[in-house]
């Protein structure tokens, strides 16, 4: 995930890094946040928020969208996994 300079997000748990996107019944309740790929230390909070109609390579039909609190403070917009990556819905 963006916060709309050059920081990028990630996912904690790497559950989800062969995932092309996340569907709203893959999801847990929330998910760590860290900043790198590599990196296992949390410094904040994905909840999920709704989601969004795509299709993916596998067919999937809606990628669940998340709220993204970073050192307490919730970050404008919402996002989606990629790859275990965060990015920010245009």
């Amino acid at each position: 995930m963006h916060d709309g300079g050059s920081r990028a997000y990630f996912a904690a748990s790497h559950a989800f890094h062969d995932f092309m996107i996340v569907r709203p019944s893959d999801a847990p309740h929330d998910l760590g946040v860290c900043t790198s790929d590599a990196e296992a230390e949390s410094i904040g909070i994905a909840y999920p928020a709704s989601w969004v109609p795509v299709v993916d390579e596998g067919g999937r039909a809606a990628a669940l969208t998340w709220r993204l609190v970073v050192h307490h403070v919730e970050l404008p917009g919402r996002f989606t996994l990629r790859r275990g990556k965060c990015v920010r819905l245009e």
